[in-house]
């Protein structure tokens, strides 16, 4: 199940961020856009492939 919806990103070191998402139920990663993860100053940690449920792969970030 897919829904939009207000979501909060808090960072291990409290910073937080309010944004609208796309909140997915069945999903195994909590994903954001790289500007955001600029914005509250989130360093990429390595790049991962996934597979949306259409079957195509994503290549998104992983942030640390």
């Amino acid at each position: 199940m897919v829904i939009l919806t207000g979501v909060r990103i808090t960072t291990v070191e409290r910073r937080e961020k309010e944004k609208k998402g796309i909140l997915d139920t069945g999903s195994r990663w909590t994903w954001i856009s790289k500007d955001v993860a600029d914005e509250m100053g989130i360093e990429l940690r390595k790049k991962m492939k996934a597979k949306t449920a259409d079957k195509q792969i994503s290549r998104r970030c992983a942030f640390s």
